[in-house]
């Protein structure tokens, strides 16, 4: 049992800062700013709706939608515990990839990591509907970084360990770029985070920039795929699609 506790015992400790922080509040909170937007598409319209409402900038972003409404509805408590729940998931991946990055310096990944769960550049989390996206997204970004790393010092005794957790790190990342691209500029970090990996094994300068352009090339890949599609095939929306999905909104009409 004990080896268990010490195993969680930074995410436990995470989740009750969460709850001391933000849990405590959530009786008393209700919806905000861009979420009734989410809770009109979902009351007017069937889960199909977020589809057509995702078309103007983001048409792969509905998926989040499709499966978390169905089963949080529209109790506004479901939405604010479910955020908090992402929250926690993302910090305490930020831990485990801290842990990744720096194995001989796990307390060190605790308290960074108990300092990214409150650190206050976000003070939005009642906004629950609208941000539960980006906490997802942010929690795939990290996952990805975690499992990067993983398989960074998996290759030479399981390489089999090392393809599985490098395609779940692809996949994650492009999910969450497909998703919402707020977090696309973070995908820069990856050559930073490999460097300091392979300064752990290999010496000279040539060889250490060779080994780093090489694990971050699938990831430069992704990311490359992304913003080609991105700026280049992309087809945003027109006022007539969007006067054909959503006539409900009653909008004017644009002026040139």
């Amino acid at each position: 049992m004990k080896p268990l506790l010490r195993r969680w015992a930074v995410p436990i400790a995470i989740f009750i800062l969460l709850i001391l922080s933000f849990g405590i509040l959530i009786p008393w909170l209700g919806y905000y700013w861009d979420d009734w937007t989410f809770i009109l598409t979902g009351r007017l319209m069937d889960v199909s709706g977020f589809l057509a409402y995702s078309q103007y900038d983001r048409p792969i972003s509905a998926w989040t939608s499709m499966v978390s409404f169905p089963i949080l509805g529209f109790t506004p408590i479901h939405w604010h515990i479910f955020t908090l729940l992402l929250r926690w998931g993302t910090a305490a991946a930020f831990w485990w990839m801290m842990t990744r990055l720096w194995p001989a310096n796990r307390r060190e990944a605790a308290w960074a990591a108990l300092l990214f769960s409150v650190y206050p550049v976000f003070t939005q989390q009642s906004i629950a509907v609208t941000y539960s996206q980006h906490w997802i997204c942010y929690l795939l970004y990290i996952l990805s970084l975690g499992a990067m790393l993983e398989a960074w010092r998996s290759q030479r005794e399981h390489p089999a360990r090392f393809w599985l957790l490098t395609t779940l790190a692809m996949a994650a990342s492009l999910l969450q770029v497909l998703t919402m691209e707020y977090f696309a500029g973070l995908e820069l970090l990856r050559p930073f985070l490999l460097w300091i990996l392979v300064a752990e094994q290999t010496g000279g300068l040539r060889a250490r920039i060779t080994a780093v352009l090489r694990g971050w090339l699938p990831y430069l890949l992704t990311l490359a795929g992304f913003t080609v599609w991105r700026l280049f095939f992309l087809q945003f929306f027109d006022e007539c699609f969007f006067r054909r999905h959503f006539s409900f909104f009653n909008l004017p009409t644009f002026q040139p």
